[in-house]
């Protein structure tokens, strides 16, 4: 694809920091945007009950993991709140978008998160 064209394409969806899945996309000169550098992620599986964090990224590609997801309406961008761990498996209940859930500790672990400090 020339330069030309990948610019057109790149103005054309309003120049993008990330992909759908919260990866980050490099500017032409082949810098990764701030928000990516500058913060650090760990898996929703890392954080506590009552805490919150913003999803930032998916760590699968696997199109059944994607597919769930698309299901769950659970995507980069949302915000989610641990209401409880389960000891036994790991598994968690968390809230976005005014639902709750329950998810596995696979998938905790394949959600990448920025944890916030609200109460």
């Amino acid at each position: 694809m020339s330069e030309t064209m990948e610019r057109k394409i790149d103005e054309l969806l309003g120049f993008p920091e990330f992909d759908p899945h919260g990866h980050p996309i490099p500017a032409a000169n082949g810098v990764l945007p701030s928000a990516y550098t500058e913060h650090e992620w760990s898996p929703l599986s890392s954080m506590q009950t009552g805490q919150t964090g913003d999803f930032m990224m998916i760590n699968d590609q696997s199109e059944s993991f994607l597919k769930y997801l698309d299901k769950l309406d659970l995507r980069p961008g949302t915000r989610i709140k641990v209401n409880d761990i389960i000891e036994f498996d790991q598994s968690m209940e968390i809230e976005f978008n005014d639902k709750s859930i329950f998810i596995s500790g696979r998938m905790a672990d394949k959600i990448m998160v920025s944890a916030l400090n609200i109460d």
